[in-house]
């Protein structure tokens, strides 16, 4: 390969995406140019040395394998900020922002004051700290499995300056208390199901991803305990991210739902079922 200079630095990206198949390969080629120009601190006089240049050429090879760029740069976008991700955490995407919206409409509809809220599989805390950054004095437990997860969310709490209580454990990891707001984006996708994603989403994490063989064996675990887990007094209620297949199971755990309780499934941005939301 002839020696790279910054000029055709951006066309030689996009080349190799676009002959990868990669989606989006012009913002993805722009992104990860920019990426490298802010890491190795380059400029349109800079004569790219040997190291930079392999650098730059190990990650091209690895976003043209199917790493995702996300986990390259070690940033996302999300919810009106950015967010520290790597190999221990899921990729927040848009979806989850249609679940936090949900929330925190919920929330200022019924004008709960210091809403206690957990967000049960925190990953990177996107979701804990999107909400503690729009709801004052709400006061959020942050709860994964994954101690590797939970390091991940307390550097995007520091870096967002929010409060959050992080605990390593599973589900409600033994708080003692009820919740004005259960929230979680769980693993939602049937075992034997996880071979066929995309590639890029078999470099994240499996234990967020795999819910067990009908999808639902973390979702039913929150909602059965989550249920008596909500304030009883005032407006509470249950937030989840689903994936559409698991709708025909989904629909026998809220066919068994106390009377007191009424449940709403939104539609994503695609029209699919995605938004869970069962409150008082």
């Amino acid at each position: 390969m002839k020696k790279l200079n910054f000029p055709n630095l951006y066309k030689y990206i996009l080349s190799q995406f676009e002959n990868h198949l990669i989606d989006d390969h012009h913002l993805e080629a722009s992104i990860l140019l920019k990426y490298f120009i802010k890491e190795k601190k380059i400029t349109e006089d800079t004569k790219l040395s040997p190291s930079n240049q392999s650098f730059l050429l190990k990650m091209i090879q690895k976003r043209s394998l199917g790493f995702p760029l996300q986990y390259i740069t070690q940033e996302v976008n999300f919810y009106k900020s950015k967010f520290y991700v790597n190999e221990n955490v899921l990729i927040p995407r848009p979806e989850t922002e249609i679940l936090i919206e949900k929330c925190i409409k919920f929330i200022k509809r019924n004008k709960i004051k210091n809403p206690n809220i957990i967000d049960i599989g925190t990953g990177s805390g996107s979701i804990a700290i999107s909400i503690a950054k729009e709801i004052s004095g709400s006061i959020i437990y942050a709860v994964d499995i994954s101690k590797e997860a939970i390091d991940v969310a307390k550097i995007n709490a520091k870096k967002n300056d929010v409060i959050i209580k992080f605990y390593e454990g599973d589900l409600f990891a033994d708080i003692d208390c009820n919740f004005d707001i259960i929230i979680s984006n769980p693993p939602y996708i049937m075992t034997d199901k996880i071979k066929n994603l995309q590639r890029e989403v078999l470099y994240e994490p499996v234990l967020a991803l795999d819910g067990g063989l009908d999808g639902m064996d973390i979702i039913s675990k929150i909602i059965n305990i989550g249920i008596n887990k909500i304030n009883k007094k005032t407006a509470s209620g249950i937030f989840i991210e689903i994936d559409p297949q698991v709708l025909s199971s989904l629909r026998k755990t809220l066919s068994e739902l106390p009377d007191n309780l009424k449940y709403n499934i939104k539609n994503d941005y695609s029209g699919y079922p995605r938004i869970l939301s069962i409150t008082t």
